[in-house]
């Protein structure tokens, strides 16, 4: 009985760790990141959404959108942002309707992002997103406005 219960105590434990392996291998895929899809695991989060303000404290590992804007031209839009990381790794990533993917901002926690910055960021036709993007368990907040687009709870 006690083989079969540490068979399924390694088995459970080999699982797990095959989880937070695979978010943390989404970190540095930019073909994964860019894609249409959003994978992640999500604990403590308090997102609030405001009219065109975007506002989470969470722990967070994988990738989650938080920003769509189906711009009917091309265009420069004003965005601003302020990624505070306590643990883990995070960024913030702009993908554009082609998959081409540009790092706003990308801090650990060894590196703190200390003020809001203001950004004006060129915006093609078609369907442009914005996705957090951290390892596995990072502790973040996350400050993020935008002049257009729709703003979305990672989660919901």
């Amino acid at each position: 009985m006690k083989r079969i219960a540490v068979s399924l105590m390694a088995a459970v434990t080999m699982l797990c760790s095959a989880c937070a392996s695979s978010v943390d291998a989404v970190y540095n895929s930019n073909v994964k990141i860019s894609g249409p899809s959003n994978t992640y695991n999500l604990n403590n989060d308090v997102q609030t959404i405001d009219d065109q303000d975007y506002e989470g404290v969470m722990e967070f590992g994988g990738m989650g959108t938080v920003w769509t804007y189906d711009a009917s031209a091309e265009e420069e839009i004003d965005i601003s942002y302020q990624l505070s990381v306590s643990e883990g790794d995070a960024k913030l990533v702009m993908i554009s309707p082609d998959g081409t993917l540009t790092i706003l901002v990308e801090n650990t926690s060894q590196s703190q992002q200390e003020e809001i910055e203001a950004v004006n960021v060129k915006i093609q036709k078609g369907e442009n997103r914005i996705k957090l993007v951290a390892t596995d368990q990072s502790k973040l907040e996350l400050l993020l406005s935008a002049e257009v687009g729709e703003f979305h709870e990672i989660g919901l």
